[in-house]
């Protein structure tokens, strides 16, 4: 499993929920997005990350097979812009 390195405001709530079903993930690679997605789509690793990353990273590649997941993992954005 490839999980985003930084923050991990995406990675800590879906590493809960694996923990909570007693799964034990036998190997685990922190990378940046750009690195995620080079491994997903050469298949050399799988992710689970919000759908607008996944679109914006992968949709162009026919190699790639996205999968809702269940249960929902909540995700949220946020914006810094100057005001002039």
């Amino acid at each position: 499993m490839v999980i985003r390195n930084q923050p991990n405001v995406g990675a800590d709530p879906l590493l809960s929920l694996i923990a909570s079903h007693g799964t034990h993930i036998a190997g685990k690679t922190e990378a940046n997005i750009g690195a995620i997605a080079s491994l997903v789509a050469n298949r050399a690793g799988v992710s689970i990350m919000n759908p607008i990353t996944a679109y914006d990273q992968l949709h162009k590649r026919d190699e790639v097979a996205m999968r809702p997941f269940s249960p929902q993992i909540d995700f949220s954005f946020g914006l810094v812009y100057r005001e002039d």
